[in-house]
């Protein structure tokens, strides 16, 4: 029986771990990608929570974007998917920065387009909330 137990929070606290990322740099490539997941599967609840309220984008096609028009953003249609790659993150107190690229394909026949992009946190209240996220098409 003690065995089982034992066993059972041995499991439990794996999970607890892969669910929290354990340093701030962890914390930030887990939000990164359950965020391009959220956007694909037009999951407004996670995003509404991880954008600050005073949110901007500035898109690959130059259109400066608020929380609310973000959220209110359609999902990626069926087939498409986005991988993302060469991500740096830069921690600056309670500030973070990250670099990288999402490869995005519209659906299985499209070729690749490659985004590079910056996105910038803020830690409050031991939470961290995009503040600012700008894309550009890289050629």
């Amino acid at each position: 029986m003690l065995r089982s137990i034992g066993l059972a929070l041995l499991v439990a606290g794996s999970l607890a771990t892969t669910a929290w990322a354990s340093s701030d740099e962890e914390q930030i490539l887990t939000l990164e990608q359950q965020w391009v997941d959220a956007s694909a599967q037009g999951d407004s609840a996670f995003i509404r929570q991880l954008l600050d309220d005073g949110f901007v984008n500035i898109n690959a096609q130059g259109l400066v974007r608020d929380k609310n028009t973000v959220l209110s953003a359609r999902p990626l249609p069926p087939g498409a998917s986005q991988r993302l790659s060469g991500l740096t993150v830069r921690l600056h107190g309670d500030t973070a920065v990250v670099t990288g690229t999402n490869t995005v394909r519209m659906d299985l026949t499209a070729s690749p387009v490659a985004v590079a992009y910056t996105d910038v946190y803020r830690k409050r209240r031991g939470q961290w909330h995009a503040i600012s996220a700008q894309e550009t098409f890289r050629h």
